[in-house]
């Protein structure tokens, strides 16, 4: 009798741990994919950034503003949140 009262009991102590081992991964996988989400949308607004920053360089110079136009990109540019190293 108390062997099946223990294994009873051992097989309610494991569908408890399964399902706190639930609990505690789905949170993790969602978050690891929403990182990844951000960290996708960071480089390519960087991409961005960076691209714009060309077609400024290149407007500054036919213009012959060169001198006026590049304080203005290294304000945007260092506005801008840094990337994340941890990949």
């Amino acid at each position: 009798m108390t062997r099946t009262c223990d294994k009873e009991k051992e097989h309610q102590e494991k569908e408890a741990l399964i399902k706190r081992i639930d609990v505690l991964t789905l949170p993790n996988e969602r978050m690891t994919e929403m990182k990844e989400r951000q960290d996708e949308q960071m480089e390519l607004y960087q991409l961005k950034v960076h691209d714009l920053t060309q077609k400024l360089q290149k407007l500054a110079e036919w213009s012959g503003e060169e001198k006026e136009i590049e304080p203005k990109v290294q304000a945007v540019v260092s506005s801008l949140p840094l990337e994340s190293s941890a990949s």
